[in-house]
């Protein structure tokens, strides 16, 4: 079982956090990061299947893997799942991060997650959300009156009100304050130690 670590690829101006020491030692030999000024969102990404990986619970980010001559990038979105067997998604969600290609990560999470005959159960997907309780906070995880969970996005216009319907559907989300906090929740989620 393959995991396929989603997420943005860049910070939105002005939103970049200070680029966190261990997920950067953890970039593949030959990496060539996407941050001029640090980590970008990809890096993180690319580093968490790296350390994943290596604790032998196999995980890929998109960008980071090659296929024979793609055609696009959604056939290799497909040519990927099916190469590597991947059976779990990780949604990295940090406050700020551009999110124009993640919009259709999700859309695609939620065509198979939903509908009379789902391809995908919701708990397969697992969304890590930055919540550090002051300035970075991309999401909140909530309880109703009646018991009710209730997922909302506080990045506002930012068209990431579907985000909301993957937890509805059964995806599961943790939260995290910093990135070693991340690194220890993606790492325990599948139970490799850190």
């Amino acid at each position: 079982m393959t995991i396929l670590i989603l997420g943005p690829s860049t910070w939105l101006p002005g939103t970049h956090p200070p680029s966190p020491h261990q997920l950067g030692e953890a970039l593949p030999p030959g990496w060539e990061s996407a941050g001029s000024t640090g980590m970008s969102p990809l890096d993180v990404r690319v580093s968490l299947a790296a350390l994943r990986t290596r604790r032998g619970a196999p995980a890929i980010a998109l960008e980071a893997e090659e296929t024979s001559t793609p055609p696009n990038v959604t056939r290799k979105f497909h040519a990927l799942m099916e190469k590597h067997w991947v059976e779990d998604y990780y949604l990295y969600w940090p406050f700020g991060g551009a999110r124009a290609g993640t919009g259709v990560e999700i859309g695609f999470l939620l065509e198979q997650t939903s509908g009379v005959r789902p391809k995908l159960e919701a708990h397969h997907v697992t969304m890590f959300y930055e919540d550090d309780g002051f300035r970075r906070r991309a999401a909140s995880l909530g309880l109703t009156r009646n018991g009710h969970l209730t997922f909302d996005s506080l990045e506002r216009s930012r068209r990431t009100r579907y985000y909301g319907d993957l937890v509805d559907l059964g995806a599961i989300a943790k939260s995290w304050r910093n990135h070693d906090e991340l690194v220890e929740r993606v790492l325990a989620r599948t139970g490799v130690a850190d």
